[in-house]
């Protein structure tokens, strides 16, 4: 297996997907309070960022690098709306999970473990509405 540095493209197509969905973004800010369904342009690069930034440590502990001076480096984050489809978005997510997924100190952070729910929700969401499925027998 390897690990790579998604590029910001990835980034913007899960955020883009994310933000528009007021359930996951209810989820990722970890809110107790239902007004907390829309994040401000900040709060998204801020995401951003952070996503980024478990990608960089990801890498880092698969390929055995100075954690320490990872950490010192703050890539620049170029926040951009980028629509995708519902699939698309899907697949950028998938990718940016499978690039992260190197040890359990990623996976047991809180973004790890509610981007892997919004993953979940968002392929029950593109199944069920899928023609195939509609017209598929219950039960």
């Amino acid at each position: 297996m390897s690990s790579y540095l998604v590029d910001d493209r990835t980034v913007n197509r899960i955020l883009t997907a994310i933000s528009n969905e007021k359930h996951y973004v209810y989820w990722l800010k970890g809110s107790k309070n239902l007004a907390d369904t829309f994040f401000e342009d900040n709060e998204l690069e801020e995401l951003g960022k952070k996503m980024l930034k478990m990608n960089r440590l990801a890498v880092s502990i698969r390929y055995r690098k100075d954690r320490a001076n990872e950490e010192k480096f703050e890539k620049y984050f170029n926040l951009e709306i980028e629509t995708a489809s519902k699939i698309q978005a899907l697949k950028s997510l998938k990718c940016f999970l499978y690039q992260c997924n190197e040890s359990s100190l990623i996976e047991n952070c809180f973004l790890y473990k509610t981007l892997r729910k919004i993953e979940s929700s968002m392929m029950n969401k593109i199944i069920s509405d899928l023609p195939e499925y509609e017209s598929a027998e219950w039960g």
